[in-house]
């Protein structure tokens, strides 16, 4: 196949390219990356509300038996008031746990964009892979097989199966891309 199949796959112009290989995005880069970042940003922060709501349920459901329980019993018999002050100050270091956990979670999933051009050179190999992925139960793994498009020696991404209809293996290929989040913005053969 020719660049030109290539450049309609994955939407970018001879333009697009120049800028590529300059070290810059063009207005048109930047727009998609913003959009792709706002839609990552949104389904992390659902993601994230989501996790926080169901540790809180749990946590609140867990522990309020049993510490109303162990508060009851304590004030009936006149016992120690020492013991409560250490169930409470287990309680507040398990939420205290659970928030920090939390926001370092959703600081790392809302990471800021990195709009870097990077680029890869060299051969084009492609390969699949099988990864053992965990199942949505948690109980078990999967096997996952993927496309891996390598390039030179080094660099690997994982690549949809319409690509290598694209790009012949063997060909020498530099590819221009951002990483987070992460697009192919362009390519051109070298060689070969």
């Amino acid at each position: 196949m020719t660049e030109k199949h290539l450049m309609e796959y994955w939407n970018y112009t001879e333009a697009d390219l120049n800028a590529n290989q300059r070290g810059q995005l063009t207005e048109k880069q930047k727009a998609v990356l913003a959009e792709k970042q706002k839609e990552q940003k949104s389904y992390n922060s659902c993601l994230g509300a989501i996790v926080v709501g169901a540790l809180g349920f749990l946590l609140v459901g867990a522990l309020f038996n049993p510490v109303r329980s162990a508060i009851q019993e304590l004030s009936a018999e006149g016992g120690d008031p020492m013991q409560s002050v250490a169930i409470l100050f287990v309680i507040g270091i398990l939420l205290a746990l659970i928030v920090g956990v939390t926001i370092v979670s959703l600081r790392r999933m809302n990471r800021k964009a990195d709009h870097v051009i990077r680029n890869a050179k060299g051969t084009v190999n492609f390969v699949w892979v099988e990864s053992k992925v965990r199942t949505q139960t948690g109980s078990g793994h999967k096997t996952v097989r993927s496309l891996e498009m390598r390039v030179g020696t080094e660099t690997k991404f994982i690549v949809e199966d319409k690509l290598p209809n694209l790009i012949n293996q063997g060909e020498e290929w530099i590819f221009y891309y951002t990483s987070y989040p992460f697009m192919f913005l362009s390519a051109e053969k070298t060689g070969k």
